[in-house]
This record gives structure tokens, sequence and C-alpha cells, in this order.
């Protein structure tokens, strides 16, 4: 058992690495450092069934600006808390959308709160959904 523990977290941490690293975007313009972390969360984010695209995004953006690693790194450890506060706030029927936004809107300054209250104002329906449910030109 003690020598399948080191090869079990090995081959999840080169699939998690994967799933990232197949990413053309990550895979050709970000630092080899800031992959791995990135995939590390990206899987944790995905098991947990909220999306890592918002952390792709960060690190893409802070490498475009030639930002400084550890900052980028720093941000998307923010993302991923905010985007797991947000799952938490709006509840595990979220749907990907609905907890990025929920996120980004943490970003900006709702608060837990006030985000609680558009959860609970909504419903049955779903935030991604609204948009959908307007009439076109309406």
């Amino acid at each position: 058992m003690r020598t399948l523990l080191p090869v079990f977290f090995a081959a999840s941490a080169a699939a998690s690495l994967s799933m990232v690293a197949s990413d053309t975007r990550i895979e050709t313009r970000v630092d080899a450092r800031i992959r791995v972390t990135v995939a590390a969360i990206y899987d944790s984010l995905d098991r947990e069934g909220i999306t890592g695209e918002p952390l792709i995004q960060y690190a893409l953006e802070g490498t475009e600006k030639h930002g400084n690693p550890e900052v980028i790194l720093a941000g998307v450890r923010r993302w991923a808390k905010d985007l797991r506060r947000s799952r938490r706030i709006l509840g595990p029927n979220a749907t990907p959308n609905e907890i990025s936004s929920g996120a980004k809107a943490l970003r900006a300054g709702l608060s837990e709160r006030q985000l609680q209250g558009v959860r609970e104002a909504r419903g049955d329906q779903r935030f991604a959904s609204v948009r959908e449910s307007v009439a076109p030109g309406g």
C-alpha cells in the first residue's frame, strides 16, 4: 500500500497537468511553474464541479502583461477561493456560468449577503437562463 500512494499521487498530478497542459493557450504561453499550479487548482475545482476557466484566463492575462509569477499565482488562488465562495453561496445546483458570474460579482464588491439575496430571489429560475427567457427583440 505504501508504494502505491506515491504512484497514485504522481499519476494524479500528471493527469491534472495534462488536463490544463493540453490547452495550447497554457502550454505554449505560460511559465511551467505557473502551469503546474494552475493545473493542480484547476483539477481540484473540477472535482468539486466548478469550472477553472477563470484561472486559465487570469494566468494568460498575467503572463501577457509580463506579470510576476508569484503575483499571478496569488491571483489564481484568489480566483479559486472566490469560485468556491460563489458555489457555497449559490448552492450545489448552480451552473458553472452562475458560479463564475457569482465569483465575478464578489470580486467586484458584491457582499456574500447580497449574492445570497440574489440566489434567494431567483427561486427556481437559473441566472444563466434569465437572458434566454426573454423573447428576441424584447
